[in-house]
């Protein structure tokens, strides 16, 4: 019930938002969200597993699903693209908590709450250095 309502609330702030097939799966704890151009695939070893996110269950799968559609609004977000600079990939997965945030109650990965405190000077000084660089 939660989760359907974050999806109408992206579908009224995002008329034409898509919603391709969510597919819940045991995987190699990999990941615990994706999006391929099949739809949203969330590996539950991974979620279920993983208290970085929220500590309840249900709040981390509303958040991170919501988070999951968030990306399938985004062309550049479907499936995994390499060459992208740290600020190109920080705008994506930026991009997916700024809207997920609003329509779930929460950001996906509160833990980076907690790690970031203190230390905003130093990350903003290192992603500047380091924008333009692309992870190989």
């Amino acid at each position: 019930m939660r989760l359907q309502a974050s999806l109408a609330q992206l579908a009224t702030i995002h008329p034409p938002a898509a919603f391709p097939p969510a597919t819940f799966l045991i995987g190699r704890g990999k990941t615990a969200g994706t999006t391929p151009k099949s739809g949203v695939l969330s590996g539950l070893e991974t979620l279920c597993s993983v208290d970085l996110f929220e500590p309840d269950l249900e709040d981390r799968l509303v958040h991170l699903v919501s988070h999951e559609y968030a990306h399938v609004q985004q062309p550049e977000a479907v499936d995994e693209i390499d060459g992208l600079t740290a600020l190109n990939a920080s705008l994506l997965k930026g991009g997916a908590e700024f809207v997920g945030e609003p329509i779930s109650g929460s950001v996906s990965y509160v833990y980076l709450q907690r790690w970031t405190r203190g230390r905003e000077r130093a990350i903003e000084e290192a992603f500047v250095a380091d924008q333009d660089r692309v992870d190989k």
